[in-house]
């Protein structure tokens, strides 16, 4: 059974707070190890804070998180903190802008980006993604998965969202386009967005 997240978040600040006093008397080799915990720890804390609303201090643990994956310089971690924060960012924490900032500091430490879109371009994105929505069954549909699709059909350069791909994700996520040019729900009471 999963625990609540207010329960994780203060089990792991006593973990956090046993981490930090074995970093104060550690061995430069132990370091290493210490801080790969911290930023796994730190990054589960922040998503526990993130679940509880606790925006603030989930921004502050997510940087904890990612200093320490820094400080223990292996990469995978590193990246793998960048892209939990990036994507908890999306749902409320942080603008798009500073969202893309982060993707973007991943693909600095990684040496380029980490997805080619080139390879597939609008037409593979929106049937992959239109392959993972439908795959859910309807009671998991919930309101950040269909945030997320929203997200990304407004990602969709505006000279590509006639392609019929686009039309047919828009028809999973039950959006269509207005006559307006704007993107609108299909159901009358839902909202411009």
């Amino acid at each position: 059974m999963d625990a609540p997240p207010a329960q994780v978040a203060s089990d792991l600040l006593a973990d956090l707070l046993t981490v930090r006093q074995q970093l104060e008397m550690a061995t430069p080799t132990q370091v290493v190890e210490l801080q790969r915990i911290a930023a796994a720890l730190a990054s589960v804390h922040a998503n526990a804070l993130t679940r509880m609303g606790e925006h603030g201090a989930a921004l502050r643990w997510w940087r904890t998180a990612r200093q320490a994956a820094d400080a223990s310089g292996d990469l995978g971690l590193r990246l793998h903190v960048r892209s939990m924060e990036a994507g908890h960012g999306l749902y409320g924490q942080r603008d798009p802008e500073t969202v893309l900032r982060l993707i973007e500091s991943a693909e600095r430490i990684a040496g380029g980006p980490t997805v080619h879109l080139s390879k597939g371009g609008v037409d593979a994105g929106m049937r992959q993604a239109a392959a993972v929505i439908e795959t859910l069954p309807p009671t998991y549909r919930s309101h950040h998965v269909k945030q997320t699709g929203r997200m990304v059909l407004r990602a969709v350069p505006a000279g590509q969202r006639a392609r019929k791909t686009v039309g047919e994700f828009r028809e999973v996520l039950g959006v269509g386009a207005g006559s307006d040019g704007l993107w609108h729900f299909t159901r009358p009471d839902a909202v411009v967005w």
